[in-house]
């Protein structure tokens, strides 16, 4: 479905269940998400095809309110969802929800992330070709915890 489409109804019922193994949709975000996602029930696709969505489709807090019952039995795949049960998580969609009004997405979790991490690498120095090395040295061994997602880390190489 071409992004900005008004209607699903033309590229949804070109798919024949029993002809494929599964209806992936990949990079479908806001209206279009809730337009597609609504067509595919509406049109007897969910429930006779597995529907994959790849990236926040359906994982986002922000449109499921929109989605309600429809979402239900999608699978979806993506770096965050908010009803991920952690209790990083649970303190961070709280403090979230509290300060926004809503459910935190990926966007928010990005931005989280994003900034606790740029904190922790932050350099005392400025980076030249002396401290260079030593920053990039910093960077194979970081690791973060307590994460609303989990732990993360990174293995660079020091570049020659």
């Amino acid at each position: 479905m071409p992004l900005g489409a008004p209607d699903a109804a033309p590229f949804v019922t070109q798919i024949q269940p029993g002809s494929v193994d599964a209806v992936v949709g990949a990079a479908i975000w806001g209206s279009d998400a809730v337009r597609i996602i609504r067509a595919f029930e509406e049109y007897g696709i969910k429930g006779r095809t597995p529907i994959v969505v790849i990236n926040t489709a359906v994982a986002d807090g922000s449109l499921l309110p929109s989605l309600g019952k429809t979402a239900l039995g999608l699978r979806s795949y993506g770096p965050y969802c908010f009803g991920l049960d952690t209790p990083e998580n649970k303190k961070f969609v709280e403090a979230f929800t509290k300060h926004a009004g809503k459910a935190p997405g990926i966007e928010a979790y990005i931005g989280y992330t994003a900034g606790a991490s740029r904190w922790k690498l932050r350099s005392r120095s400025p980076v030249t070709s002396r401290t260079g090395p030593r920053i990039w040295r910093r960077c194979e061994a970081w690791t973060t915890s307590g994460r609303p997602a989990g732990s993360a880390s990174t293995r660079t190489r020091t570049p020659s």
